[in-house]
């Protein structure tokens, strides 16, 4: 009981420290960036420096998450057209932290990324339909292209609801574990399932459906058989929810937090 009102105390501070961490304003105004590219998709990247996060538009692009830059260049307020009823592309982005765009003249690569997995994933998506292509980009990449599967997804508002909250990663991982559980032993089943949604997220990192549901298979692993199940499942997700929302408070604000 003494333990846990300590890690309680200790918890609650954090969070108060965050929150106050929150209101203070990281934005300056520089003409020289110097960072790590922290998101990357085709048209755009995220890019962060001396914490602060920064959109950079570049069509077709090669950067990847962890390429070390120095970008040269002028900072405005982000600015894009919202039509009625369409996605809030400004919105999306302030929930990521992102209040600002970087307009580059120059581009200096400092170190880049050894594993060049954004463009690994265009190879093989390049192997499939259009179809096929869209709807793995819209579960996997909060993105794709225009298709009737795509188009009927959208409609039935599933679309974002499956890639939010990785019900699809949840059922494929209960079909593993159950086709594993004729031949092993569940200790060694859910070490496989881990095994497996590890190798998923090295290919959709930073998504943070998969983050999350690798970390709570980490921490239901370690609680069920090494602490003999010393914690329930709520303290577990409870727990993990503090520590995502102490490194990063924008996360309250996704429907990838809120939904898993």
């Amino acid at each position: 009981r003494k333990y846990k009102k300590r890690l309680t105390i200790i918890c609650g501070f954090l969070i108060c420290l965050s929150c106050g961490v929150s209101f203070i304003n990281f934005s300056f105004s520089h003409t020289t960036y110097t960072g790590v590219v922290i998101d990357a998709k085709d048209n755009y990247y995220l890019f962060s420096s001396k914490l602060e996060k920064l959109y950079v538009y570049e069509k077709g692009h090669t950067y990847e998450i962890g390429d070390f830059l120095t970008l040269e260049g002028e900072k405005t307020d982000l600015s894009f057209a919202k039509l009625e009823s369409d996605f809030d592309f400004k919105d999306y982005l302030n929930k990521k932290g992102v209040y600002s765009q970087l307009n580059v003249k120059k581009v200096n690569i400092n170190f880049q990324n050894p594993l060049r997995i954004r463009n690994y994933k265009n190879n093989v998506l390049s192997n499939y339909s259009e179809d096929t292509q869209s709807l793995v980009k819209s579960l996997f990449n909060s993105g794709g292209g225009e298709s009737e599967i795509r188009t009927n997804l959208d409609v039935m508002h599933l679309s974002r609801l499956l890639s939010a909250s990785g019900i699809y990663l949840y059922l494929f991982l209960k079909i593993v574990k159950y086709l594993l559980s004729f031949k092993l032993k569940n200790k060694h089943s859910d070490l496989v399932c881990i095994f497996l949604t590890s190798i998923l997220l090295f290919f959709t990192f930073p998504k943070f459906a998969i983050i999350k549901i690798l970390t709570l298979s980490i921490l239901r692993w370690i609680n069920d058989y090494l602490l003999k199940k010393k914690f329930s499942y709520m303290q577990l997700l409870c727990g993990s929810a503090i520590f995502f929302l102490i490194l990063d408070y924008h996360l309250a604000y996704q429907d990838s937090f809120i939904l898993g």
